[in-house]
């Protein structure tokens, strides 16, 4: 069954639809009615679908949210992914406001390494951001992280236009201090920020010129796997990537599966199309037929082609806490 995803071979994984912060791009400050415990999936549920998709040639597994550490249980969790052989690169994306508590057991269980989302380093900042978080919380999480040997940790920091892209400085000096991988991402369009702002162009030139007074900058190409395009920068110890989601779409290049924590298949983050995989699960769908519906799913919006490359959505633009991101 190896290698029948058409070269997608990482798995973002939501086990909860659920967040602590509000963050003003991803969620509107009331209104979203979250998934009972009965609709999400369960983790035999989560443990057979990711084995099927292992035997089917993913290797790389991300657990998401909403804030992943919310759900109970989520470190038997990981060590039950972590037991699958195939899967080869276990990682997981937080907010940090509780990882300095579980750092140690999920490096014990299994976890490799760590995403931490992080967009402004001022204490007033990130309280307005995300309607009311710590950020002091945050960073211990990132040096609890460290500490434990979650490595590389790496900083996804959302960029939004007026608000924190006069941050990049602070934030690569925060990378050569604390030697961690920084992310800058594009912020892109969701139901929370679509009416407010304006998505013509992104923010990745600013990035570059900001490195380049920093030291020398160097491509890295094929550095590490996904959307962010690798820089060396003189001075850092670790790369400096940059997710260029509308300055330069990635669409052609994107081999990540998508599945919610209701169990659907979202093979695009910017398609409303989804399979219901939970459902098939209940059903008594063999392994074989798990993949036939994935299969069907990938050839589908291949034939679609890619919404961000388009700047359209088929919809409504995607809830980010609702789909993992």
């Amino acid at each position: 069954m190896n290698d029948l995803l058409q070269g997608h071979d990482y798995l973002r994984l939501s086990v909860t639809d659920r967040c602590n912060l509000r963050c003003r791009y991803c969620m509107p400050e009331e209104g979203i009615a979250h998934l009972s415990r009965n609709e999400i999936l369960s983790f035999g549920e989560i443990e057979r679908l990711v084995r099927i998709l292992a035997k089917a040639g993913v290797t790389k597994v991300k657990i998401t949210g909403g804030e992943p550490l919310l759900r109970r249980g989520i470190v038997q969790l990981i060590a039950r992914i972590a037991s699958i052989p195939a899967v080869q690169d276990l990682s997981m994306t937080t907010n940090g406001l509780l990882l300095s508590g579980y750092a140690a057991s999920l490096r014990s269980a299994g976890l490799q390494r760590v995403n931490v989302s992080l967009d402004t380093l001022s204490r007033d900042r990130f309280r307005t951001l995300t309607r009311g978080g710590r950020v002091e919380r945050v960073l211990a999480g990132i040096d609890a992280a460290l500490d434990q040997g979650l490595r590389p940790v790496k900083i996804n920091v959302v960029l939004i236009r007026g608000f924190n892209d006069d941050e990049i400085p602070g934030f690569l000096q925060f990378a050569r201090q604390k030697k961690v991988f920084l992310k800058f991402v594009e912020e892109m369009p969701s139901t929370a920020n679509l009416s407010s702002r304006s998505f013509e162009s992104g923010l990745a030139p600013l990035v570059l010129e900001k490195m380049e007074e920093l030291g020398q900058v160097e491509p890295l190409e094929g550095y590490w796997p996904g959307p962010a395009r690798c820089y060396r920068v003189s001075g850092l110890e670790q790369p400096v990537g940059i997710v260029s989601a509308i300055s330069a779409a990635f669409c052609a290049s994107c081999a990540r599966l998508r599945i919610t924590a209701d169990g659907r298949l979202r093979p695009c983050l910017y398609s409303d199309y989804s399979v219901d995989l939970r459902a098939a699960l209940k059903g008594g769908a063999s392994d074989e037929e798990i993949i036939s519906l994935v299969g069907t799913a990938l050839e589908r919006t291949k034939k679609e082609g890619g919404i961000l490359d388009k700047l359209e959505c088929s919809g409504s633009p995607p809830s980010m806490v609702q789909i993992g991101g």
